[in-house]
């Protein structure tokens, strides 16, 4: 059996092309009820 550690912290500028790319991918899933960050100014 295998456990899994999530660790959760505030997002640093090293997360942010990983971050971007899963928020426009994920648009259409999360609109209308999230507006997550697109564009690096959003981040």
């Amino acid at each position: 059996m295998t456990t899994d550690i999530i660790i959760i912290r505030e997002p640093t500028l090293q997360d942010e092309a990983q971050f971007l790319s899963a928020t426009q991918k994920s648009v259409s899933l999360h609109h209308p009820w999230v507006k997550a960050p697109l564009t690096s100014e959003e981040f």
